[in-house]
């Protein structure tokens, strides 16, 4: 079995669904024009600063909110980093 497990980044409200201008590759956001790769791969949780991020934090989109704790649910069990969630959020 395969499991394709989402970045948290398509759950905030900051993420852009389009293609990013400057690559195909790299997806951006309102903080950066190529999402890094310790952030997108759920490595740092971008819920605390990261360099170059213009003060702009990860919030969880309204309309995802119950995707996003699913998401932290299926990562908890498996053993990855669980992200942190706004508290007026947070279920």
């Amino acid at each position: 079995m395969s499991w394709i497990i989402p970045s948290a980044c398509v759950f905030c409200e900051h993420y852009h669904q389009e293609r990013n201008e400057h690559t195909d590759e790299l997806p951006s956001c309102d903080a950066f024009a190529a999402i890094p790769e310790t952030i997108f791969m759920g490595i740092h949780d971008h819920s605390k600063p990261y360099p170059g991020d213009k003060g702009i934090r990860f919030s969880v989109d309204a309309t995802s909110h119950q995707d996003f704790l699913e998401l932290n649910n299926v990562r908890r069990k498996i053993g990855l980093l669980v992200y942190r969630a706004p508290l007026k959020l947070v279920s």
